[in-house]
């Protein structure tokens, strides 16, 4: 039987291109080129569909990040023969397809988090917990489900460890000047 802890490093490691896809609107923020909300600045009763804040510039870093993680996790796998951490074959990978899947899924889970939080009255970078902590994580799931099956232990560490992890790194990221609010 496999340790909690080592349970706990491969939802984890599975889950990197989420996290990085979720993290990479924050970090290119300031580049103009995509700046164009995806909604097109459209509203559906009264409310943006989905604000301002969800740009096509924010979804491709968030794919192209989540790519370029999941090469990351096949270097280190492969490199340094880890490959009882991974939940896949991360060399007989598409790892564009995965990549792009996990990205696009974690971006598509707070797209819609973002269409619902409208929907309720909430304007953009308004709190809305728990949703705002497990949005990409239920999305990246979902479209990594596509790709290859994951274990339902992952699901639950990861719906249960991540909603930790998000308020401590958002918490970082304001303090350093990357997010204007600390939620």
């Amino acid at each position: 039987m496999e340790s909690v802890f080592f349970i706990i490093e491969q939802a984890l490691f599975f889950a990197l291109p989420f996290y990085a896809a979720n993290m990479a609107p924050v970090l290119v923020k300031g580049i103009p080129f995509l700046a164009t909300p995806i909604d097109g600045g459209r509203v559906w009763h009264g409310q943006p569909i989905l604000g301002s804040h969800k740009t096509w510039r924010g979804l491709a870093a968030g794919v192209l990040l989540a790519v370029a993680v999941v090469y990351a996790q096949r270097f280190v796998i492969t490199y340094y023969g880890l490959h009882e951490l991974a939940q896949m074959d991360y060399q007989q990978a598409g790892i564009w397809l995965f990549g792009a899947l996990a990205g696009f899924g974690a971006l598509f889970g707070d797209a819609v988090k973002s269409f619902f939080k409208r929907r309720v009255g909430k304007p953009s970078g308004a709190a809305w917990p728990p949703f705002d902590q497990i949005d990409f994580i239920v999305g990246g799931l979902l479209f990594s489900r596509l790709y290859t099956p994951i274990p339902w232990i992952f699901v639950a560490v990861l719906l249960v460890l991540t909603p930790i992890g998000h308020v401590a790194v958002n918490r970082i990221a304001y303090a350093i000047g990357l997010k204007e609010v600390p939620y």
